[in-house]
């Protein structure tokens, strides 16, 4: 967060897991699946430019609110899969800038050569996995 807005991220690891497990807990008790915090928010988050939660919390009220109407999820449901793709083209070509932005900090540069080009190999070929 410091070097794209100029922000120190709280120090708040241990509250978010502790929050994470309750919520695992309690997805558990009730035989639902757990919430899994997605990489691409990163993505997301460099793209939009927008550090705040208030826009997300907007966001995912707005998703709660149109679930609400079958007819709205309908429509959204029959656009073509090329555009959730372009979407999520845009998201992960930030994640990426990010982790090589990471990977440029590395001290070791032939070791992380070896984990990017390991790494890359193993999700490519596991798509091809039915």
């Amino acid at each position: 967060m410091k070097k794209h807005f100029d922000q120190s991220p709280q120090g708040r690891f241990k509250q978010a897991g502790v929050a994470a497990g309750f919520n695992t807990f309690f997805s558990g008790i009730e035989a639902a699946i757990g919430p899994v915090p997605i990489a691409g928010a990163t993505g997301f988050v460099v793209a939009t430019n927008t550090p705040s939660k208030k826009p997300f919390f907007l966001g995912c009220l707005l998703i709660a609110a149109i679930s609400l109407f079958p007819s709205i999820i309908n429509t959204i449901a029959m656009l073509p899969p090329a555009v959730a793709y372009a979407v999520t083209f845009v998201i992960f070509t930030k994640m990426v800038r990010l982790a090589f932005y990471e990977w440029q900090k590395e001290k070791n540069q032939e070791r992380g050569l070896t984990v990017i080009g390991v790494s890359w190999m193993t999700g490519v070929g596991l798509m091809f996995v039915p």
